[in-house]
């Protein structure tokens, strides 16, 4: 593969991985956003509640304000003030004041329908009644302010403020009863809607959880194990590499002498390497490598390890097999590489190749891993100039 096309390549995997984050991200925004929709809706429902509520609660105080301030003014016209006669009617004209304010209030009031299921005229009109009543209950209680001595018009004082009070219990009982139930009917609603929203959310959450598990599987997980294999395996042979080495195989050497398991590693060779790289061309030697892999490989246990350890040399580790077990595993490969007639692609003819092996063991030559390997570099090239196509 060339550089721009490997560059092509790259560029094409980076795009569809930032695509996979895009596509990832994108789901939980659009998981959020819905699950905050439906939060809001549900606190914006107990909000109106709310709101209805303490409107019925301030109707209600502003009708004991209203009731109180109209038996104040009873009381203060109906008595005998010889002693303090303007205190009297400063304190009488004060409690009128507050009674017509919270009458304008109550007008206001219950011209909202604050959620109530009939029409709010219903409560308009019980205060407009209490209104008229007051007209009237006001106009003679100033005339028995305005006079000293008292007279009949205390009967009609008195009945008039029974007819307020009268209209005050209906306000009560009637309007806000309704109000009450209204809004008892309201919290059952918005706590099943509230219960529904949450077990839709819940399983939004879940569902979505487990997309994003799939998802993450595949665009995050699966590519990670790609790189992972790509970064510990060789490009041309698809053996592992160095890095695997020093990763993973040293530490599992040092794991086995530890634990006096034995085992065994080989360094092998292809013989005049360069010689069949000058003759029929560095294609042809990829092809060479190509093939000594997949002999090697299926020379082996699948417990076993083979690595490219440079050019042409490669490593075979062989767990628990000793000295006695590993030489015949390895003459038998290089026995099949002998055997072998290799094709390249650009020549008709086969070529015949060979490979030199040099093999130490736990616990026979060392129990260090890096002289092992030393030792097994030694023998290869013993093997080498004893002339070639040998195991030592």
């Amino acid at each position: 593969m060339t550089l721009p096309q490997a560059r092509f390549r790259d560029g094409v995997a980076l795009r569809s991985f930032q695509g996979r984050m895009i596509i990832l991200f994108s789901s939980l925004l659009a998981t959020a956003m819905v699950s905050q929709f439906f939060y809001k809706t549900s606190i914006d429902s107990m909000h109106r509640a709310l709101l209805s509520a303490v409107g019925t609660a301030e109707v209600i105080h502003a009708a004991e304000n209203f009731h109180s301030a109209a038996h104040s003014m009873l009381v203060l016209a109906t008595s005998d003030h010889e002693n303090d006669r303007v205190r009297a009617r400063t304190e009488y004209f004060k409690q009128h004041g507050i009674a017509q304010k919270m009458l304008a209030d109550l007008m206001v009031m219950t011209g909202e329908d604050g959620g109530s299921r009939h029409p709010p005229q219903s409560g308009r009109a019980m205060v407009k009644q209490m209104a008229a009543a007051f007209g009237r209950f006001s106009t003679v209680t100033d005339t028995l302010m305005a006079t000293e001595k008292k007279s009949d018009e205390e009967d009609t004082a008195r009945s008039l403020f029974d007819a307020i009070f009268d209209s005050y219990i209906e306000l009560l009982h009637q309007y806000h009863d309704d109000r009450l139930e209204s809004l008892k009917t309201d919290a059952h609603r918005i706590n099943r809607w509230s219960t529904i929203m949450f077990v839709f959310q819940l399983g939004l959450v879940i569902f979505a959880g487990i997309l994003v598990a799939l998802f993450s599987v595949h665009a995050l997980v699966r590519p990670y194990k790609r790189a992972q294999q790509f970064a510990l395996s060789d490009g041309l042979t698809g053996l592992r590499n160095r890095r695997y080495l020093e990763t993973f195989a040293l530490p599992e050497m040092a794991d086995m002498v530890r634990k006096g398991t034995a085992f065994s590693l080989s360094l092998m060779d292809i013989d005049k390497f360069k010689g069949i790289n000058d003759t029929y061309g560095h294609q042809a030697g990829d092809e060479l490598l190509i093939d000594m892999a997949r002999i090697i490989a299926s020379g082996v246990r699948e417990s076993d390890s083979v690595i490219r350890y440079g050019g042409e040399e490669f490593l075979i580790l062989l767990p628990g097999a000793g000295k006695e077990h590993s030489t015949p595993v390895v003459e038998k490969i290089r026995a099949a590489i002998e055997a072998r007639p290799f094709r390249f692609s650009n020549r008709s003819e086969s070529v015949h190749a060979t490979a030199s092996f040099g093999v130490a063991s736990f616990p026979d030559d060392s129990d260090d891993v890096r002289i092992l390997i030393e030792l097994a570099d030694e023998r290869l090239y013993q093997a080498k100039n004893a002339g070639r196509n040998r195991v030592r």
